[in-house]
């Protein structure tokens, strides 16, 4: 975090948060995978998986563990463009990975714009919410 932003506000280094639409949630996507201790609470919305090559994916399927726990909110809208059999293989790959919790979201009437106004304060909610709490 840039020096001027930690001494200007109470910040906590060792949680960061980082919300994603799009290029930005392939983005958080691939920050977990190659920095993972970098961010603890991910918000995803509507990933740009046309983007990837499936090496985000692939990459994300090779990971047995983080670091740190981590907290991860993936969504998707259910009307066109977006495409909720994009969720799967990611949910697949991040199923092995010991010290992170996600929930995956399908928005029902919402699309890869849209979603973002859905999931983001609920993925806030669900990424920051009390310890031992659903």
């Amino acid at each position: 975090m840039w020096p001027h932003a930690r001494a200007a506000s109470r910040t906590i280094p060792a949680d960061r948060g980082l919300l994603g639409h799009s290029l930005g949630g392939l983005f958080a996507l691939y920050a977990l995978e190659q920095r993972p201790t970098l961010f603890q609470r991910l918000v995803v919305a509507s990933p740009a998986m046309a983007r990837d090559d499936g090496s985000v994916v692939a990459a994300l399927g090779r990971m047995k563990a983080l670091p740190l726990p981590a907290r991860l909110d993936l969504s998707v809208g259910a009307d066109a463009p977006d495409d909720p059999r994009t969720l799967p293989p990611i949910a697949k790959a991040l199923d092995g990975i010991k010290g992170l919790e996600y929930r995956s979201t399908v928005y029902p009437g919402e699309n890869h714009n849209s979603v973002r106004l859905a999931s983001f304060p609920s993925g806030m909610y669900w990424v920051y919410r009390p310890a031992g709490s659903r």
